[in-house]
Parts: structure tokens; C-alpha cells; sequence
């Protein structure tokens, strides 16, 4: 800085100026023209007064609160205390971002598509529950979401679908629990109540350890992370209202009408694979 200052000192009034560009062009910008316009392309134009022998100047001027604190922000953005070198680049334009976004939703949209089909072949009527229930979740899920203002990024869409195998894994369990009631040769209306309370404690457990899961994710990750963790939690406590409690009460309703009795195969079971009937 000193022997700046003082080469700057010895120089004509007209040239003792120390210029700070934003996008300064070579050969393209000048300072003269640039003191002529309303808004100039130069951030700052000091004089030095003084020889400075430390590493550290003040600038002084008529500014406003606004340009001091922006002036400040350019300067300790370029106050890094090594030297960057570029390494690699790369520019990723709004179209590439949208595809990628449209790609997920399309793919999220086919991997639903598979678990419903899944369900109605293997489970037959319960299949239909599953299908209804996990509609509802889907909705809600993204009601929520709409609520809480937040936008769905890639990373919440992939906790969202993961979200819907939580919930068909509710499902799943509940429905062979109860299928495996019905092959024990109880009736419709038992195998129900017993495969509903014996598979309760196996859902409980899955969503508690996930949601620990995410809540470290959310913890120690970066936004992007917190973003996935968030929407996994929010995805897994509506999956449990509606695939434990939403399910066994829509499934509990077609029960206690006994339109189900002795129709086993509405539940995927076969009547040579029960015990007795």
C-alpha cells in the first residue's frame, strides 16, 4: 500500500484516482465516460491524500447508508486470504433444470402407477382400500406442503414417494397379518380385528426409527437435506394417519357390514389355503 499511495501521490489531481470496477471490460470501459452517466459501471473513484503505511485504508465520502454497507460487502467478498484458481465450470440453464424436474414428477408418477396395480392384483378388495388411502396421503401430503408455503424440489419429491412405500409397507404388513388369520380358519371379522392389533406394534416401529432417521438428516444436513428431511417426516406421519388409521377404518366398515363373509378371495385367499372354514 505504501508504494501505492505514494505513486498515486505524485500523479496530476486528474490521475490520482484509485477506481473500483464491477464487470470492468478492457480497452471497452473508461472511467471519463463512465463520470458522465447517472449510473456508472464503477462501484468507487478515491483519492489518495496521504502515503498509507499499514494494509488497511478508509474510504470517506458523502455516501448513504445503503452504499456503505454495499460498498463493504463487494470489498470483503474479494478479501479472501488465499489465492482461487478455477478449476472447472460449469453453466446449467433453466431448461436443463426443468426437464430434470419433469423427468422426476413423470417417474414418480410411473412408480405410483406400479404400486397401485400391485396392490388391486395381490390384495383383490384390501388392494382397493390401499389404493384410496394412499390417494388421500398423496393429497394431504402436498396440502401440507402447500400450507407451509415450501417448494417442492427434487429431493422432496424423492421423500415423497418414499413416503408411499412407507405407507404400502403399513399396508402390506396389516393385510398378511390378516390374511394369515383368515388361512388359520377365523372368520372374516376376527382375522381383521387380530391382524390390525398385531401389526400395530411391527408399523409403529418402522415410522419411529425413520423419522429419527430424518430428524438427524435435518440436524446436520445442508438445505438441500433439511428440504428431503422435512418432507420425509411430514410424509410419514400423514402415511400412518392414513394407512393404519384411514385403511382399518374403511376396511372395518365393509367388515362389520358382512357383505365380506366367507368371501376370502375378495382377500387374496384361496379357500383350499385355509386350515378349516
Amino acid at each position: 500500500m505504501e508504494q501505492i499511495s505514494r505513486e498515486m501521490l505524485s500523479r496530476p489531481p486528474a490521475e490520482n484516482l484509485l477506481v473500483m470496477w464491477l464487470d470492468f471490460e478492457e480497452g471497452v470501459d473508461s472511467y471519463a465516460e463512465e463520470a458522465l452517466k447517472e449510473d456508472p459501471k464503477y462501484l468507487s473513484a478515491a483519492t489518495v491524500r496521504e502515503i498509507i503505511f499499514s494494509n488497511t485504508a478508509t474510504i470517506s465520502g458523502s455516501f448513504t447508508i445503503e452504499e456503505t454497507q454495499f460498498l463493504a460487502e463487494v470489498l470483503n467478498a474479494g478479501a479472501l486470504p488465499v489465492q482461487l484458481e478455477e478449476m472447472y465450470s460449469n453453466s446449467v440453464g433453466a431448461s436443463l433444470g426443468e426437464q430434470a424436474m419433469q423427468k422426476t414428477v413423470y417417474a414418480g408418477f410411473i412408480g405410483v402407477a406400479l404400486i397401485f396395480i400391485y396392490m388391486l392384483i395381490y390384495y383383490r378388495f384390501m388392494g382397493v382400500i390401499a389404493v384410496v388411502t394412499l390417494s388421500t396421503y398423496i393429497y394431504l401430503v402436498l396440502l401440507v406442503f402447500n400450507w407451509m408455503n415450501a417448494v417442492l424440489t427434487l429431493p422432496g419429491i424423492a421423500a415423497l414417494i418414499l413416503g408411499v412405500g412407507m405407507a404400502v409397507d403399513a399396508n402390506i404388513i396389516t393385510y398378511e397379518r390378516i390374511k394369515e388369520e383368515i388361512r388359520s380358519g377365523k372368520s372374516i371379522m376376527s382375522a381383521f380385528k387380530a391382524g390390525s392389533r398385531r401389526s400395530l406394534s411391527t408399523i409403529l416401529d418402522a415410522n419411529i426409527t425413520t423419522i429419527l432417521a430424518a430428524a438427524v438428516l435435518f440436524s446436520y444436513g445442508t438445505s438441500s437435506v433439511q428440504g428431503f428431511a422435512v418432507m420425509l417426516i411430514v410424509s410419514i406421519l400423514t402415511s400412518f394417519v392414513t394407512a393404519v388409521y384411514g385403511s382399518r377404518l374403511l376396511l372395518g366398515l365393509w367388515v362389520n357390514s358382512r357383505a365380506l363373509n366367507k368371501k376370502p378371495r375378495l382377500f387374496g385367499v384361496k379357500e383350499g389355503e385355509i386350515d378349516e372354514l
